[in-house]
């Protein structure tokens, strides 16, 4: 089968169909965990379900808070997203100016001002440019936002376990691992950020609370908090 390189919009497009049949029971618990730490982080007001994907966090977050509002780029994905909450009455989506890049004071995505931020499941290892994308989230968040956000663990140990001792030694020098792959003949690039780069790339804007890694997965949950 021939391969093709695809923007990460167009990969998920790609897969959305089949997107929750990848989940392992594995992923089901880290979900949890991530849910639990959520709430807790942001008990109550406007909250952003920033790259949501096929809308898996959606019910929980619609029975705890009052205004949801889901920003997922992929249409496919987030038609799957509908697919699951076309009720709710919590939920609004985003369907305008889900770019974040394109983001400015005159062009915002939705008036509000969140007070909460969750970007679950590797959705910042979607992108490249970090500096950019705490800048644009600065725009839509209130002084008390905070920022819950699920990345590929970026520890040396763990990359040496799924990765070669060069892709170690890449993301100690560079602070970031740049990883093609491939499904179903179709290619797209993820981006490893060490926590350095991270607490680096927000610090005009958020605060790097904490760094947990989230038990049989390959995840840790890192919380921002809006300066």
């Amino acid at each position: 089968m021939a391969r093709r390189t695809e923007t990460i919009t167009s990969f998920y497009d790609a897969i959305a169909g089949q997107y929750d049949a990848f989940l392992t029971d594995h992923d089901a618990k880290a979900r949890k965990v991530i849910a639990q730490v959520f709430k807790e982080t942001v008990p109550r007001g406007v909250v952003l379900d920033f790259g949501g994907g096929t809308g898996l966090d959606l019910p929980w977050l619609q029975e705890h808070y009052s205004t949801v509002l889901f920003l997922e780029p992929s249409l496919k994905m987030r038609g799957e997203a509908r697919k699951k909450m076309t009720s709710s009455e919590h939920v609004r989506f985003v369907d305008q100016d889900t770019d974040f890049t394109e983001w400015s004071e005159q062009r915002l995505p939705f008036p509000e001002k969140v007070d909460g931020i969750l970007a679950n499941f590797a959705v910042l290892n979607c992108i490249e440019n970090m500096p950019a994308f705490f800048e644009k989230l600065a725009l839509v968040t209130s002084r008390q936002c905070h920022l819950v956000a699920a990345l590929l663990d970026p520890h040396v140990n763990h990359i040496l376990k799924k990765n070669s001792v060069f892709s170690a030694l890449r993301i100690l020098v560079s602070d970031t691992l740049t990883i093609h792959h491939q499904r179903e003949g179709v290619l797209h690039k993820t981006f490893v950020h060490t926590l350095r780069k991270l607490k680096n790339a927000s610090s005009p804007y958020f605060d790097m609370l904490s760094s947990t890694a989230i038990p049989s997965s390959d995840f840790v949950l890192v919380i921002f908090a809006r300066k």
